[in-house]
């Protein structure tokens, strides 16, 4: 049985922790990230898109790698750790 709570999930007791991604104040508004959000933890804040870190679940089971951080034209996506 698998249960998820937020960005943790529980499986058979091992615990594996979802690595949320932040968008810093280097933000240009460009949009080019949020599209491409899978779970649509990405919304548009004045002055900067933001991502909702209880949403957001580095991609996993959608894509290999997180699409916010290839689409970004400015590398302002940082891994909250």
């Amino acid at each position: 049985m698998i249960r998820s709570f937020g960005w943790i999930n529980l499986s058979l007791g091992y615990q594996e922790e979802k690595m949320p991604h932040r968008i810093n104040e280097e933000c240009i508004n460009c949009g080019a990230c949020e599209p491409e959000c899978p779970v649509e933890a990405i919304s548009e804040e004045d002055p900067i898109y933001v991502i909702d870190e209880s949403v957001c679940v580095d991609c996993e089971g959608h894509f290999d790698s997180p699409r916010c951080i290839e689409y970004c034209p400015v590398d302002c996506i940082d891994l909250v750790e």
